[in-house]
């Protein structure tokens, strides 16, 4: 095993992430089971499964473990396990070479001459919500199915030119 090198130490004292912890935040909203830790640190340690895991933030942490040493970090079975119904076979899971060649076929939609569409569908979709919400002031309004509408329609549109709208009620629509 390799060792990350950072500026600041990393904290290997973070609670345990329980089961029923996850369970709980996977019906609802997936980002409560992160440590608080986990959003303003570059990496947190956190135990779950009687392992240590590896919540990355900075990008030089990401290339070393993705890109430059992936064959050194390996998500437990049990964590696949819990993911998997969640985040299918895709990049998120994948290692090694599936890896790859995932990251390559989607790479072309990040490329930097194909940002500024990106950034215009981003835009659009989320003025279209902005518009949608504002229409509904003074009502009660579950935002976390409508963020998720709003990724899934940015990331349709982005990697797979989609018009997620033939698939089900878009931010859009």
């Amino acid at each position: 095993m390799q060792t990350l090198t950072f500026d600041r130490p990393v904290r290997s004292n973070a609670p345990s992430l329980s089961w029923r912890a996850v369970m709980g935040a996977l019906r609802g909203n997936a980002l409560a089971a992160f440590p608080e830790e986990a959003f303003v640190e570059d990496v947190v340690v956190q135990r779950f499964f009687g392992r240590d895991h590896l919540l990355l933030q900075s990008p030089e942490a990401i290339r070393h473990v993705l890109i430059e040493n992936p064959e050194n970090y390996r998500r437990s079975p049990p964590a696949i396990r819990v993911l998997r119904p969640m985040f299918g076979r895709g990049l998120f899971l994948s290692n090694g070479e599936e890896w790859r060649q995932q990251r390559r076929a989607v790479a072309p939609a990040f490329a930097p001459r194909t940002l500024h569409r990106v950034a215009g569908q981003v835009v659009s979709f989320a003025s279209a919500l902005v518009s949608e919400l504002a229409a509904l002031e003074g009502e009660k309004i579950n935002l976390l199915s409508r963020f998720q509408r709003l990724a899934l329609d940015i990331i349709g549109g982005a990697i797979f030119s989609l018009d997620m709208r033939q698939s089900g009620r878009s931010c859009a629509s």
